[in-house]
């Protein structure tokens, strides 16, 4: 009997394991990519081009939406909208350092989310 409890236990965790790290996809690293190229973008003074980053990353973070709602709370992709939205209206200004303090934060809402 004990050894069946030790089986099932096993498989549990086994199971609760493997759909843990099914939760971040390869789609999901787009995200990540997407804020670390806007990122990039920001310090080579690259105004233009990381607006356009911007606007590709919240199409996609439309696309993601889903998932993030099933996965995180609401403080935290609500939280990534409004800094996408405030982060567009920072570039226009093309102010580096705000720019810089709101990636970090759509950063660690991501994190937040996909890491849980």
């Amino acid at each position: 009997m004990a050894r069946i409890y030790s089986v099932l236990g096993l498989f549990m965790v086994l199971t609760f394991t493997s759909a843990c790290s099914m939760m971040k996809s390869e789609k999901d690293d787009v995200l990540f990519n997407k804020v670390e190229e806007i990122r990039s973008q920001i310090e080579q003074e690259e105004w233009d081009e990381a607006f356009s980053s911007l606007i590709v990353t919240k199409k996609e973070y439309e696309n993601r939406k889903w998932k993030m709602q099933l996965l995180g709370s609401q403080k935290h992709y609500q939280g990534i909208e409004r800094e996408i939205d405030t982060l567009i209206e920072i570039i226009k200004e093309r102010d580096t350092v705000e720019s810089k303090s709101r990636l970090l934060q759509i950063k660690h809402y991501l994190t937040v989310i996909y890491n849980f």
